[in-house]
């Protein structure tokens, strides 16, 4: 189907260069130290690990500053049925990210160039939080199988184990399905960790779904028995009620002095196309969305996050989905993917060097068009007003 095509388009590509890789064992620890600085090590965990198909899970490391850290989660749709799963609608094999955007160590303009990167890589179809066994295989014969709750926790012990006890600058992001994965995660790794200041900001997934699909859905990813999740948060998911945007939103409130933010474009086409791929598999309605629905969809949800103090926004008036792990990332603005700030605007990636926020530093939400009350959304390209300058002040 044409959905799962203009999905499809948007996985990321495993890179040409070579890497070197590690396997945890008793007598191996793949320790930090011993890993290539500024370079690319895949780790195999092992254990209860693994990709929806079979295939063995890892996680990448490169090696920068010990106390500066990103943990991104890495893209590449989603699979919730069987017939998803045989689309192809997801990844099913962990392969690393590019050293790209926010992970060039070489690009001066990169404000994390001299950050350790942890990509928790993801092939198991569950945005990084699903924790089932399906009763369908694939189309090979094997059995379906997502813990992606696993391969989080996982990456995660490592990196506890790895970094500075105390991290002087942590960051979470993730693109795609990965950002749906750092908006899940989010509140669990900021208590796992010490840190002088945070920021949290997922690229491009808002989680404009269906009504009802995401009550189903999460559920039905096993996502129920997630014991980081908040036992508030978990009577929801078992009530049927839970959504992406009350987990975001609860995380914010628990961590108001961290910095919480998303990058996303007013008309992202492939998130437009995975709602659609949603509604037809469910058998929701409406199967469409224009591109001016999408819009007033993001900003409702955003309009909600933005009644937290701690919340700030960057818009873009394109169609294009995902910035950060690409190198648009320093030619973006919010005029689109290649504005280059021509008529003033700020880079993203200049936008991006504001955070983690620390104490008395501010920043500030972007967006460019016509700014409206919510009585006037219309078309495709406005601001909305309530949002419009919205500050953040670290204290």
């Amino acid at each position: 189907p044409e959905w799962a095509t203009v999905v499809k388009s948007s996985f990321p590509v495993e890179p040409e260069d070579t890497y070197d890789s590690c396997t945890l064992s008793s007598s191996e620890a793949c320790a930090f130290e011993g890993l290539p600085q500024g370079k690319t090590t895949m780790v195999y965990p092992g254990g209860e690990t693994r990709c929806i198909k079979g295939d063995d899970f890892a996680f990448q490391v490169v090696p920068g500053d010990n106390d500066k850290l990103i943990i991104s989660f890495q893209g590449g749709g989603a699979c919730w049925d069987k017939a998803s799963t045989e689309i192809g609608a997801c990844t099913s094999t962990a392969f690393p990210d590019p050293a790209l955007g926010i992970f060039d160590v070489s690009n001066d303009k990169n404000p994390y160039k001299d950050y350790t990167s942890i990509h928790v890589m993801y092939c198991s179809g569950d945005l990084h939080a699903g924790n089932v066994t399906r009763d369908y295989a694939d189309s090979s014969g094997n059995p379906i199988v997502q813990v992606g709750y696993s391969n989080t926790l996982a990456t995660l012990d490592w990196a506890k184990e790895n970094m500075a006890s105390t991290l002087s600058s942590l960051v979470l992001t993730g693109q795609s399905a990965g950002s749906l994965g750092t908006q899940v995660w989010a509140e669990p790794i900021l208590g796992m960790f010490e840190y002088e200041a945070a920021a949290v900001m997922p690229d491009s997934y808002m989680g404009v779904f269906p009504d009802g699909a995401q009550e189903f859905l999460i559920p039905d990813y096993g996502m129920c028995t997630n014991p980081y999740i908040s036992s508030d948060l978990v009577a929801l998911c078992t009530a049927g009620e839970i959504t992406v945007q009350k987990v975001f939103d609860h995380g914010m409130k628990a961590y108001p002095n961290v910095a919480w933010a998303n990058i996303n474009s007013k008309y992202d086409a492939v998130q437009m196309a995975f709602y659609s791929g949603i509604a037809a598999t469910l058998r929701m309605l409406p199967l469409y969305l224009t591109e001016a629905e999408f819009n007033n969809a993001m900003n409702t949800i955003l309009k909600t996050y933005n009644e937290n103090k701690n919340y700030v926004s960057y818009v873009v008036t394109s169609a294009m989905h995902t910035y950060t792990e690409l190198p648009i990332v320093f030619t973006a603005d919010t005029t689109g993917a290649v504005g280059r700030g021509k008529g003033g605007q700020t880079l993203m990636n200049e936008w991006m060097a504001g955070f983690p926020v620390r104490s008395g530093e501010t920043v500030t939400s972007e967006c460019d068009g016509e700014v409206l009350d919510e009585a006037d959304w219309t078309g495709k390209g406005y601001c909305d007003a309530s949002q419009a300058g919205k500050t953040f002040t670290a204290l």
